[in-house]
């Protein structure tokens, strides 16, 4: 059995281990690598310049909906302030009616009523007029 193994020491010491690379092919197997290596960064790159189009789209997108939605709060804005004026002339008008009107409770009260919703219009108007303004 130790011959068996000797004869084993034997001619795994006498196998032929092959010769290190060269220079040249070591440079060569260098060079091929660098190249892969160059290859991967180049579709990197690509691949960052399609996203960086696409976000530069977006952002277009984007800016060009948020103008349309200050186009649409300025006319609103200006919608708003057009019926904060009618109704600022209907209440004055109301008011008016109200100092002349008899002693008829029935219709004071009715005017008084009017005058209530229109205050209350009034208001509710100036108060979304003030939000959108602030989110200008």
């Amino acid at each position: 059995m130790r011959f068996v193994w000797l004869a084993l020491i034997v001619v795994l010491g006498c196998k032929d281990d092959p010769p290190p690379p060269s220079a040249k092919q070591r440079a060569f197997e260098a060079a091929v690598k660098a190249t892969d290596e160059a290859k991967q960064a180049l579709k990197r790159l690509e691949a960052a310049r399609e996203e960086h189009v696409k976000a530069l789209k977006e952002h277009a997108d984007v800016k060009e909906k948020l103008a349309e939605v200050k186009k649409q709060a300025a006319e609103t804005i200006k919608a708003a302030d057009a019926k904060l004026k009618e109704l600022g002339i209907q209440l004055d008008k109301l008011v008016d009616k109200l100092a002349h009107t008899g002693k008829d409770a029935a219709e004071r009260a009715k005017l008084e009523a009017d005058k209530l919703v229109l205050e209350e219009s009034i208001a509710k108007i100036k108060q979304l007029k003030s939000e959108l303004e602030a989110t200008q």
